[in-house]
């Protein structure tokens, strides 16, 4: 049986260098669970990742 994925790809404020990644990553999580209500079509919420990239 296939399965489908979203992949979202957000760009977070400059001010979210101030935490750590893995608050960030709790707070998004807390955000996708509370809200899922909203998303009939959403499951669970398997992963995220944070990175870093240079702006141009």
């Amino acid at each position: 049986m296939k399965c489908k994925l979203a992949v979202i790809t957000v760009e977070l404020l400059d001010e979210s260098s101030e935490n750590n990644d893995e608050e960030i990553k709790q707070e998004l999580t807390r955000w996708f669970q509370e809200d899922a209500f909203l998303m009939p079509w959403l499951k669970e919420v398997r992963s995220i990742i944070i990175k870093e990239e240079l702006k141009a």
